[in-house]
């Protein structure tokens, strides 16, 4: 969104800042929308981005966490306000090279048995 929209919408002179509570899934002037559903919606049109859900993003969010060196899978797990990791590890997805880094540390475990 452009500041001199908003500045328009909300009748501001040049001189004068932008409000800081402007809400990043709001309408075109940063103002709350009814419901969030609504909200996400038109942030994925106006992005032209199809088939998306929040729920995408909370995902990635967390495969990503469980992929940093050092964060156990409890922590993801509070994180994600899940009740234990099996629930955790039907929702989360690793990528291709974490894979494979963890076949390669599997097989140096083995070779040094």
């Amino acid at each position: 969104m452009r500041a001199s929209v908003q500045r328009m919408a909300l009748e501001l002179p040049e001189d004068k800042p932008l409000p800081a509570q402007g809400r990043p899934f709001g309408n075109e002037i940063g103002e709350k929308l009814r419901g969030f559903k609504t909200a996400w919606r038109n942030a994925c049109r106006k992005a032209k981005i199809n088939g998306l859900t929040f729920h995408d993003l909370r995902r990635e969010a967390a495969s990503r966490l469980l992929e940093t060196p050092g964060v156990d899978l409890p922590i993801v797990r509070d994180f994600l306000g899940h009740d234990n990791v099996q629930q955790m590890n039907t929702y989360l997805s690793t990528n291709l090279a974490k894979r494979r880094d963890a076949l390669v540390k599997w097989e140096a475990a083995r070779r040094a048995a």
